[in-house]
C-alpha cells in the first residue's frame, strides 16, 4: 500500500451522495404535497355530490313542485342555503326552477362555498326529471356563483 493513499470518501463523492439525497427529499416533499392537494379535491367534491344529493331529495320530499326553495328551509346549522344571483347555466331544455326565478343558490357547507341551479323537465307519460347542477369556484372561496368552474350534475325522478 502507498504511503500516500488514504482510506474513507473524496469531497466529490460526499457531494453527490448530498444531491442524491436532496433530491430523493424533495421528490417525497412534492408528492406529499401534491397527495394532500388531491385528497382536498376530492373532499370539496363529495360534499359538492352530498350538497347536491341534499337539494334533490328535498325537492322529491316536496313532490317537484315549482315552488320548491330550499332557501326557506336550510337557514341555520351545517348546511345554510340561500338564494343567489349567479350561478351554474340552466341545461338546455331544462326550466328553472322557481316560478320566474333563477333557481339559482348559494351553499354554504361548513368554510365551503357552493352555487347550485336547480331545474326540471317535463316529458309527457313519464316522471318530472329533477336536475340540480352544483359548482364550486377553486379554492372553494365565496365570490360570484358565475365564477363556478368546477361541477356536478345529478339528476332524479318524481311522479307529480
Amino acid at each position: 500500500m502507498n504511503k500516500t493513499q488514504r482510506k474513507g470518501f473524496t469531497l466529490i463523492e460526499v457531494m453527490v451522495a448530498a444531491v442524491v439525497i436532496v433530491v430523493a427529499v424533495l421528490g417525497a416533499m412534492a408528492f406529499r404535497y401534491v397527495t394532500a392537494l388531491d385528497a382536498r379535491k376530492a373532499d370539496i367534491q363529495i360534499s359538492a355530490a352530498r350538497v347536491g344529493l341534499l337539494l334533490l331529495e328535498g325537492w322529491k320530499a316536496e313532490k317537484g313542485v315549482n315552488t320548491y326553495n330550499p332557501a326557506s328551509e336550510f337557514t341555520s346549522g351545517i348546511v345554510i342555503v340561500s338564494t343567489s344571483a349567479g350561478g351554474p347555466m340552466v341545461p338546455t331544455g331544462f326550466t328553472a326552477l322557481g316560478v320566474g326565478g333563477s333557481g339559482q343558490f348559494q351553499i354554504k357547507d361548513n368554510q365551503t362555498y357552493f352555487y347550485a341551479t336547480l331545474s326540471y323537465k317535463d316529458v309527457a307519460n313519464q316522471p318530472r326529471k329533477l336536475n340540480a347542477i352544483v359548482g364550486w369556484r377553486p379554492g372553494a372561496a365565496q365570490g360570484s356563483g358565475s365564477g363556478a368552474t368546477q361541477n356536478i350534475k345529478l339528476t332524479a325522478y318524481v311522479n307529480e
